[in-house]
């Protein structure tokens, strides 16, 4: 009979060990399904995230060094434009106007380097250009030839008043 009690025994210890299993395995499936939730609700945050950077990142506009190396481009292509125009003299200009002249269309090649770039890339100024595009409005700015400039961008104007410049 002590046999049996002790059999017995042994069972309820199986039983009540199986309960604690059972309760730790119902609290780590709670801890799992938490755990499930937490990493979805992270991935979708991370999501957003990345949404929210992505959209600050096409909204930057680029800074002053961008900016800097856009007039640099600018102005090394309005003096080349400027040379190309007078390579072939300055008509009847008196010498002592020439600096002028050249000034005047170097300031004319400027302002359509400029049209050019707020056109194709549609913003008001320079300056709005977005930091994703600079790389683009450089090679953009590169691409541009002296062929390119129409003559009603840089024609003469009367009121420079420069004795000899055919107007």
């Amino acid at each position: 009979m002590v046999k049996q009690i002790n059999d017995v025994s042994r069972l309820h210890v199986v039983q009540e060990t199986l309960k604690r299993q059972n309760e730790l395995g119902k609290q780590m499936e709670v801890m799992v399904g938490e755990m499930i939730k937490l990493k979805t609700d992270v991935i979708e945050e991370v999501t957003e995230m990345r949404s929210l950077v992505s959209s600050v990142k096409e909204e930057i506009t680029i800074n002053y060094e961008q900016q800097k190396a856009i007039q640099s481009i600018i102005q090394s292509k309005s003096i080349n434009f400027t040379e190309t125009y007078f390579a072939s003299g300055y008509g009847n200009v008196d010498e002592k106007y020439r600096d002028d002249l050249f000034k005047k269309k170097k300031g004319q090649f400027t302002h359509a380097l400029y049209k050019r770039l707020k056109t194709h890339f549609n913003i008001p100024r320079y300056t709005s250009i977005k930091k994703i595009d600079f790389e683009n409005t450089k090679e953009f700015l590169k691409s541009i030839e002296y062929r390119y400039i129409k003559p009603d961008e840089i024609e003469n104007k009367a009121s420079w008043n420069i004795p000899g410049l055919e107007i």
